[in-house]
């Protein structure tokens, strides 16, 4: 109620008893002196209720005014905003809602007392909201919202013919009032409503509120898209309990996906990746499991890693399986200041020795710009493990600030990989720019994302020491990988011969091209030359004349072009060939 209101209602209320009061059998001085006490106490109930007013107001402003966190988990971030909002004065319930592929509103997150009784509800048919305007269960603001875009709101609940199918849930919660804002992505589109139910009518009426739930949109819609991060996660609020739950009670499952080394041919490391398994046997991939899980559950999921890593690498020991291994650590585990106790007691009570263990951090501002970081990924390496920074290639970091960092590996991305077949040249050329990089300053170069032979051996010919994809070996069971291990060491799927494949061939044709003028050797001591003559394709004749005029050419000039045909007749064939894989 505003300011002008409450005088008003006050002033009507002054009026009607002092008709009472003119009505009754009193004395001149009794009906002075009763006045005098129903001023007062009418005085004092307008300063009670404005100051409670302002101390409301004041909440409400202080929930805009507190600055948005955007270096924690998303999900933490998440849950912390819904939790003040559900903590405001005359808030009951507040629910961030998005449409799932079936049209149904599912709850991404929830908060306020009534929280678990509206995950209950909402998962009842019967009190499922859909955005279908024909459906009855379509008619209520947050549908309305989601299709308008624009701020929804109901001064009454409990008369809104809109809310028959939800009334008796929400007189049993006490809601009487309802606001639904729309969180819209950069493109414009909804990605969220979030909706807010209030104890009182009309509380979301006067332009106080309305003001706030402005605020509140852009507040939302700010954090989404600082974030970087999809509008939604990939389960609903209810579902994602049940995961959680799930994954700290029996449903870790450790996967091991084979790290090839190139020069010996062999596989000498492996890394283990998290999955999560459902009761009935289904698998989650992490990508939608992760997500899900904030500071302390992701803690929680590294240190039982970790130990079961390290048990997993006594047990192959004992099978005569001599393995490394290779364990992501999450950036923000990483600036906890027990992680390295956790690691350190971890070694200890385990009989692997620390330089069989390499930790990978992902290449991300928080890792390379933080003094506390650094300090801390010294102290790992003081241990004896190994620290790898992976996804280079994906994310902003800087050069020099990955070369101060104490890393000994440094794995390319498997995002820049998968564009060798769909713009190779340049690809090529900043792998092999990194690959550069890593022997500069003594790292080990792993690239991932290796699917097939010419991609593996693309990056062979440029230099890499490691290679990981779905081209040597897809992540598997534990108890699988003895058997690939036989299998593998039996009949290695790496080529023998110098140049197999179209992308190999460009590959050294490219650090062919930037050798100096008088290392250049005849053409027939080419492995290029070799590959050529025996390509079967349409124009082979073609390359290998364009070959021999490269390493015949008299001047830069001829060298040159002689070098870009070759170039473009090698890539018009990778292109082909990436079309029919």
């Amino acid at each position: 109620m505003t300011g002008r209101l409450l005088l008003k209602s006050m002033a009507l209320y002054r009026q009607q008893l002092s008709l009472l009061i003119g009505q009754a059998l009193l004395t001149g001085r009794e009906r002075y002196f009763l006045t005098q006490v129903v001023d007062a106490r009418l005085e004092l109930d307008i300063q009670t209720q404005m100051a409670s007013q302002d101390a409301v107001f004041y909440h409400y402003l202080d929930a805009l005014s507190q600055p948005l966190a955007t270096a924690g988990l998303f999900a933490d971030t998440l849950r912390a905003e819904m939790g003040a909002l559900g903590a405001l004065p005359g808030i009951v319930l507040v629910l961030l809602l998005r449409l799932n592929a079936d049209g149904l509103f599912v709850i991404e997150q929830a908060g306020g007392t009534q929280a678990e009784q509206a995950l209950a509800a909402l998962a009842r048919p019967e009190f499922a909201i859909t955005v279908d305007p024909q459906s009855p269960q379509g008619q209520g603001l947050i549908p309305q919202c989601w299709r308008t875009l624009t701020l929804q709101s109901s001064p009454s609940y409990a008369k809104d013919p809109k809310y028959a199918v939800w009334r008796p849930v929400a007189q049993a919660a006490g809601i009487r009032s309802h606001l639904a804002i729309p969180i819209l992505d950069a493109a414009g589109h909804s990605a969220w409503v979030l909706s807010l139910y209030g104890t009182y009518p009309n509380q979301f009426e006067v332009s106080g509120m309305r003001h706030f739930a402005h605020g509140i949109q852009h507040r939302f819609e700010q954090f989404l898209r600082q974030r970087h991060t999809p509008a939604s996660s990939p389960v609903p609020i209810d579902q994602a309990r049940v995961w959680i739950t799930r994954l700290f009670d029996g449903g870790l499952q450790l996967y091991a996906q084979p790290i090839l080394e190139f020069k010996q041919g062999r596989v000498l490391k492996v890394e283990f990746l998290a999955r999560l398994q459902l009761p009935d046997g289904q698998m989650i991939a992490p990508g939608l499991f992760l997500p899900l899980l904030g500071d302390a559950e992701l803690d929680r999921l590294f240190r039982s890693g970790l130990k079961r890593t390290l048990e997993q690498l006594a047990t192959w020991d004992q099978m005569g399986y001599a393995l490394d291994a290779a364990l992501n650590l999450p950036p923000n585990t990483l600036l906890d200041p027990d992680c390295v106790t956790w690691v350190r007691d971890a070694l200890d009570q385990s009989l692997i020795a620390p330089e069989r263990l390499t930790l990978e951090l992902l290449e991300t501002q928080e890792i390379t710009e933080q003094s506390a970081t650094s300090a801390t990924l010294l102290a790992l390496r003081d241990l004896g493990l190994k620290l790898a920074m992976d996804d280079v290639g994906s994310g902003f970091s800087g050069l020099l600030r990955m070369a101060q960092m104490p890393f000994d590996v440094l794995k390319i991305d498997q995002g820049l990989v998968m564009r060798l077949r769909t713009d190779p040249v340049p690809t090529l050329s900043l792998i092999r720019a990194i690959i550069q990089i890593g022997r500069d300053f003594n790292r080990a170069i792993v690239v991932e994302g290796l699917e097939d032979a010419g991609v593996i051996e693309a990056v062979r010919v440029l230099g890499a020491d490691f290679g990981q994809g779905y081209g040597i070996a897809r992540p598997m069971p534990t108890a699988e990988l003895p058997g690939w291990l036989d299998a593998f060491h039996a009949t290695p799927p790496v080529p023998t011969e110098p140049i197999q494949t179209l992308l190999g061939a460009l590959a050294l044709h490219l650090c062919f091209s930037h050798q100096e003028e008088g290392s250049v050797h005849a053409a027939a001591d080419c492995p290029v030359h070799a590959f050529l003559t025996e390509w079967m394709g349409d124009g082979g004749e073609q390359a290998v004349l364009l070959h021999q005029r490269l390493h015949e050419a008299k001047s830069e000039q001829e060298r040159a072009q002689a070098q870009n045909e070759l170039q473009q007749w090698l890539v018009e064939r990778i292109l082909a060939e990436s079309v029919a894989i």
